[in-house]
């Protein structure tokens, strides 16, 4: 996902990745852990200020890293 995708464009992903990593479509063990990482990252991204917080720590540790 682009860093400049709208709130509809993050909610259509996020509404694809909990169809595909729903219980009654993917039987893996680890369907619990992608569901809560599915809805936290939800959570931030669809929330201005957690998003504005999320680019800065993304710009610093880019910066850092030589990206």
């Amino acid at each position: 996902m682009a860093r400049t995708a709208s709130i509809e464009e993050i909610k259509s992903a996020y509404h694809r990745a909990l169809i595909k990593h729903h219980p009654d479509k993917n039987t893996t063990k680890q369907v619990a852990i992608h569901i809560t990482t599915i809805k936290e990252a939800y959570e931030v991204l669809s929330t201005p200020a957690l998003r504005s917080l999320y680019d800065k720590k993304l710009l610093q540790t880019t910066a850092t890293a030589g990206w």
